[in-house]
């Protein structure tokens, strides 16, 4: 019984330890050029791919531009259970952000999720 424990702790520590392993972006990865692959209108998001892709550019910097929100900065918030970044944009009521997660899957691009769980992102394409 003893030993069943361990390994069951062990395989969920695994478990753990390669989902923080493919969650954790660092800035100079995260830094390129991205399209969105969105279907459906998302709220303060781009606009669906059938009105024009939507490119993000993200600098060296902490700036980034992208034809929804214009010229801003981000900051990014990483963590072993997933990096996180922050658009701050201005637009006419003032000051506006916009926050997504971020995900770098085993030989894959980088993602910059919209929805989850609708599965619309931002895909690095340089």
């Amino acid at each position: 019984m003893k030993k069943l424990l361990i390994i069951v702790g062990l395989m969920i520590f695994g478990l753990l330890f390669f989902e923080g392993i493919t969650n954790y972006v660092s800035k100079s990865a995260l830094q390129g050029r991205y399209i969105n692959n969105n279907t459906e209108y998302i709220l303060e998001g781009p606009r669906p791919i059938e009105q024009g892709i939507d490119t993000l550019i993200i600098k060296n910097d902490n700036t980034f531009e992208s034809q929804t929100w214009g010229s801003g900065t981000y900051m990014i918030e990483p963590s072993i259970f997933g990096t996180r970044i922050d658009l701050t944009y201005d637009y006419e009521m003032g000051k506006a952000g916009y926050e997504m997660l971020v995900t770098s899957p085993l030989f894959r691009q980088e993602r910059i999720w919209l929805d989850y769980g609708m599965n619309f992102y931002f895909e690095k394409i340089k």
